[in-house]
């Protein structure tokens, strides 16, 4: 879900920063809920990969929780031995349209499809 979740946002990304105005100054932020394998050191490697100006972050599970109940995000980390890289993660992928207040103006459920993404989010912005 991941990557195909990021590859779409990298399409909505380069769309958005050919618009003009406020629309070219936005931020694509990945979030991991998962802190034991995601270490700040791999999300940046991992996002870059999609494109060098997305920010991927995480937090601890104290923050992860409750940050995840707010805004409506299921997730579950398999029970495993810790230290273990070998285990699921199950999460759901929604995307989140927020302003730099962190106010929420959307949300866009998988599947994702870059061009209504697009659409939507320049009615939503303008």
């Amino acid at each position: 879900m991941c990557p195909s979740t990021l590859y779409d946002l990298e399409q909505v990304h380069r769309a958005l920063g050919d618009a003009s105005g406020e629309l070219a100054d936005h931020q694509v932020v990945f979030v991991s809920v998962d802190p034991e394998r995601d270490s700040p050191a791999r999300l940046a490697e991992y996002v870059a990969y999609f494109n060098e100006d997305f920010l991927g972050v995480t937090g601890d599970p104290g923050q992860l929780a409750p940050l995840a109940l707010q805004i409506g995000v299921a997730y579950r980390i398999e029970p495993h031995e810790p230290g273990s890289m070998n285990y699921s993660v199950d999460h759901s992928a929604t995307v989140f349209l927020t302003d730099a207040k962190g106010r929420l103006h959307g949300i866009f459920s998988s599947p994702h499809d870059p061009g209504p993404m697009i659409q939507d989010l320049l009615t939503i912005l303008h």
